[in-house]
Parts: C-alpha cells; structure tokens; sequence
C-alpha cells in the first residue's frame, strides 16, 4: 500500500522558508539519518522504542508533547540518561491552523518549561505564516523527508517499514510516532528499520547540531 506525500515535493521544499528543515546536516558521503518520534512520552511504547534504539546503538530526538511529559517525568529522565535529544512539539498537540496565533505561541512556550530545546515540529506539519515568523525567532523548525505512517490503521507494519527504508538517503529525518495510536506499527516497523540501517552501515544521531 502507498502512503501519500511520504516526502515533501521538491517545489515545495523550496517554497518553505529558510528557517525550515527537511533534511539533517549530513554531507552524501556521511551515512547519517536522523530518527525522529513525535508526540510522546508514552508509557508502553517510548520505553520500547527506547530499548530497541539502545539494542542498535541509535540516536533519536523526540519531539515531546508538554502535557505528556508532565505525566511522565520518569520516561523523560530515561531519555535524557540514554542520549537522545528532546524537542518542542506544543504543549497539547495544537493544530495551528485552527489555533490563533498568540494561543499557539503561548503552547509552545508552556511545553518549552519542560523541554528545554531551540528545535520545534508544528503538530500535523499544520502551522500559519504569522504563526511560522513569530516561531523562527526562536526556534529551529523541524520538519522531515521521510514519513513514515505509523499512525495510519490501514498500514501494517511491513508497510511502514517499506516505506521508510524505500526513501532514505543521507541526511534523511525519518518520523515515527510513539504514541499509543501509533504502537501497533511502529513497535514492529522500527526494529525492521533498525536491522536495515545497521546491515547498511547508517549511523542514527540526534539532531543536536541543529539545535546548537
């Protein structure tokens, strides 16, 4: 099965403003991808995802949502002690485009007391310019190439396996999502994409150039 829009458009990269991040700092001969997760922490799965990214000496960065990393202090403290980086995804998971802009902002900002980074994921990739201008001065916006679909229900695991491995290339920012809708996929496509990566001698690092 074909998930739509796995990776931007080229057009449409270059429309994207210069603040804007679909790629990770990897020149082509550094085999380098960046794994992403979004909307974590959650009991169950960040902590498997966790251990699998430990069994294959990965690297991740974990777009958190505040409101569940206030519920889940100790799962923060695991992923900060296990290296990978935590970043800004609002503090409830808005939708910019039905969020006005100064509640928005006011979001990021409560999320950014309980996680301490200069990178942000608009939820949804959904964000307003005027809420994009405001965003950029202080942060790094981070989206991604590779989509990996995990949320999606029609898709079975090898499917999103399949579709992350078909599309990264040094420098690829590949998103999953531990989140409990997205457990049923993404706790078995990781490991199939970790195999892969490890037999093809890719190196998974945090995003923590950018975020210097």
């Amino acid at each position: 099965m074909q998930i739509h829009q796995i990776v931007p458009p080229a057009f449409l990269q270059k429309l994207m403003p210069r603040d804007t991040y679909c790629f990770g700092p990897a020149p082509a001969q550094n085999k380098t991808i960046y794994l992403t997760f979004d909307d974590g922490p959650v009991a169950g799965v960040t902590d498997e995802i966790t251990a699998m990214l430990k069994a294959y000496q990965s690297k991740a960065t974990f777009f958190c949502v505040g409101e569940n990393a206030n519920n889940q202090p100790k799962l923060i403290d695991l992923l900060v002690n296990e290296g990978h980086l935590l970043a800004n995804h609002t503090y409830n998971h808005l939708n910019g485009w039905k969020t006005p802009t100064d509640s928005y902002l006011e979001n990021i900002v409560k999320c950014s007391q309980l996680i301490n980074s200069k990178l942000f994921r608009p939820p949804y990739g959904r964000i307003t310019r005027a809420q994009w201008k405001a965003v950029v001065m202080k942060y790094k916006v981070v989206l991604w190439s590779v989509l990996s679909g995990d949320y999606n229900n029609k898709l079975s695991p090898d499917d999103c396996a399949r579709q992350v491995i078909g599309n990264i290339r040094p420098g690829s920012i590949v998103v999953f999502h531990d989140s409990q809708k997205a457990s049923k996929n993404v706790l078995k496509a990781l490991p199939m994409v970790l195999e892969y990566l490890s037999e093809k001698e890719f190196n998974c690092l945090t995003l923590n150039s950018l975020n210097n």
